[in-house]
């Protein structure tokens, strides 16, 4: 599990997270949803240990064995376009000096899992946003991460892209059962990935209302628009207006 103890940050006198706690579930798919420019991204920066919180702490009740992956929404910045796919998907293994032969074997073991065939030779420049935002994807999960950050995966992308791409990780994170932080703003898909779904307030950022996602896995768009998903949908849009007055 991860605890998040009483953390409070400020940028320029201004508060951004203030005495903000929360308890992040083994194995569970943990989803976000808040106004633009809330804290959601700062909180991420904290726990990859990109910004250091203020006041507060954030810990775990494990060593941290293995480490954490990102996807981000701007996902063709974050593609080193010199190099092919593939280059990009095992550039952290070798960072690590990982052999060649188990570099191929974790390779071959996620396209497996992903069932999409795509030219891993490509450069970034010649694929389209789903193959790139794919190829993020998969150099996130070639680390076997302890924990997996979405932070709005989809938003740059096309509606018929995103709903492929959704399917490809709910194939993914639930047989895996990876520990997943996903930041977005579309609602539909944050009930249809997510255990838990925190409706966060403006800055300083708090949790407004936390809303359990029962419904059955593995999940399928097909759940969309059933009652039960219905009565999640409007209990979460309601959240979300009360959260922001």
């Amino acid at each position: 599990m991860i605890y998040f103890q009483h953390l409070s940050h400020a940028f320029d006198d201004i508060p951004v997270i203030q005495d903000f706690s929360l308890t992040v579930r083994r194995a569970e798919v943990l989803a976000f949803l808040g106004p633009n420019g809330c804290g959601k991204s700062t909180l991420m920066q904290m726990l990859v240990g990109q910004i250091t919180p203020q006041l507060g702490a954030i810990s775990y009740d494990q060593p941290i064995t293995r480490k954490i992956g990102m996807v981000f929404q701007d996902y063709r910045q974050h593609l080193l376009p010199y190099r092919t796919a593939r280059q990009n998907i095992l550039f952290p293994l070798e960072l690590t000096h990982t052999p060649k032969t188990v570099q191929e074997e974790k390779i071959a073991q996620l396209l497996q899992l992903i069932e999409v065939p795509f030219d891993l030779d490509a450069y970034p420049y010649t694929l389209s946003g789903g193959q790139a935002q794919l190829v993020s994807l998969l150099r996130a999960l070639i680390i076997d991460p302890m924990l997996l950050i979405l932070d709005e995966p989809f938003s740059a992308l096309d509606y018929q892209t995103t709903l492929r791409l959704q399917k490809i990780m709910l194939r993914v994170i639930e047989p895996l059962k990876l520990t997943t932080l996903l930041i977005s703003h579309n609602i539909e898909e944050a009930i249809l990935m997510a255990d838990r779904l925190l409706i966060l307030t403006q800055r300083p950022m708090q949790v407004y209302q936390e809303i359990t996602i029962d419904l059955p896995r593995p999940r399928h768009h097909d759940m969309i628009g059933t009652p039960a998903f219905s009565k999640l949908q409007k209990q979460a849009i309601q959240a979300f207006q009360g959260a922001i007055g």
